[in-house]
C-alpha cells in the first residue's frame, strides 16, 4: 500500500504539526520509563560496577526513548514509522477472500 499526499497534509489536526496524541503518550511514557531506569541504575550501580558497564546499562535504559522517537519519525508516504507497521501489520492479518464476478457456466449446458 502507498498513499501519495502532499507534505503539508493534515497538519492543521496534528499536534506541533507533526504528533497524534497518541504518540506523544507513548514518547512521554518511553522518557518517564528511561528515567526511571537511569536513576535506579546510577543510584544501584554507582559504586559496585565498572563505568564501562554502567555506560552498557544507561545506554539499555536509554533504548525506550529511542524505539519511541524511532517509531515517530516521519516516513514518506505514511504518517510515520508506526503508522507504516500499523498498516502492514492489518493487511498481513486481515483475510482476503476474492469472489469471482463474472459468468458462470454449468457443466451440463455445453
Amino acid at each position: 500500500m502507498r498513499f501519495y499526499n502532499p507534505d503539508n497534509f493534515k497538519q492543521g489536526s496534528l499536534i506541533l504539526g507533526r504528533f497524534k496524541a497518541r504518540e506523544l503518550v507513548y514518547l512521554l511514557v518511553s522518557m518517564i520509563v528511561s528515567v526511571i531506569l537511569i536513576i535506579f541504575i546510577g543510584q544501584a550501580l554507582i559504586g559496585l560496577v565498572n563505568p564501562m558497564l554502567l555506560m552498557l546499562f544507561v545506554i539499555l535504559a536509554l533504548l525506550p526513548v529511542a524505539l519511541a522517537f524511532f517509531f515517530t519519525t516521519p516516513k514518506s508516504g505514511y504518517h510515520n514509522a508506526l503508522y507504516y507497521f500499523l498498516i502492514k501489520k492489518r493487511f498481513k492479518k486481515t483475510q482476503r477472500k476474492y469472489m469471482w464476478e463474472g459468468i458462470q457456466y454449468d457443466d451440463d449446458d455445453e
